[in-house]
């Protein structure tokens, strides 16, 4: 990466001192080249580091929301076919999403952990239990109180209501609750990333 030089080069116009004004246009321009050359490797740098928080981000959390947006939608379906309740559907399919969804979540970071522990040549325990359930409530504790109780609900209950097709409503309603329950759970992740081991 070039931003170590290009800091070295702007430090080195800033504070040099041109002995003669003709030398002031070649210097300044040579300045606002590494400037320019600067913030396009920052930008780089940028989209090459979000580019992998994505990729990390799908990795963690793809499948989990794959497998309950189906079972979520199909629990939603059956319920309102054979009760016509659309708010117990939006509720009962609510819960089978968190369900289906921290199931997923559980048994790969507890595989996870486990195998960490046998690289340490350590044993898995009730403290590490303890460790396992305490990232997982930093990370989705805020997120899941207010999915469950309001967002997910809401959006399960309202969307579909507005539309003459059932499932493409509560596809279109999960996708809503998704993405605003998915924004601060992506930042506690990055938070218990850095503070919590």
């Amino acid at each position: 990466m070039l931003t170590g030089e290009l800091l070295s080069g702007i430090g080195i116009c800033i504070n040099e001192i041109c002995p003669a004004p003709k030398n002031m246009a070649r210097h300044l321009a040579n300045c606002i080249f590494a400037h320019n050359l600067l913030f396009i490797d920052l930008a780089t740098n940028f989209n090459f580091m979000f580019k992998r928080k994505i990729k990390e981000w799908l990795k963690r959390y793809f499948w989990a929301d794959t497998l309950s947006t189906i079972v979520s939608i199909f629990m939603a379906w059956a319920i309102k076919e054979t009760t016509n309740d659309r708010v117990l559907s939006a509720f009962l399919a609510s819960v089978a999403a968190s369900v289906i969804f921290y199931g997923v979540i559980i048994l790969r970071d507890v595989k996870k952990s486990m195998q960490s522990h046998r690289l340490r040549n350590k044993k898995y325990q009730a403290r590490s239990i303890l460790i396992d359930f305490r990232n997982l409530m930093v990370e989705f504790g805020p997120a899941e109180v207010l999915d469950v109780l309001v967002v997910r609900p809401f959006f399960m209950y309202l969307i579909p209501t507005l539309m003459t097709n059932f499932i493409v409503g509560s596809f279109i309603g999960k996708t809503l609750a998704d993405i605003v329950f998915f924004v601060p759970a992506i930042l506690m992740y990055e938070v218990r990333k850095k503070h919590l081991r």
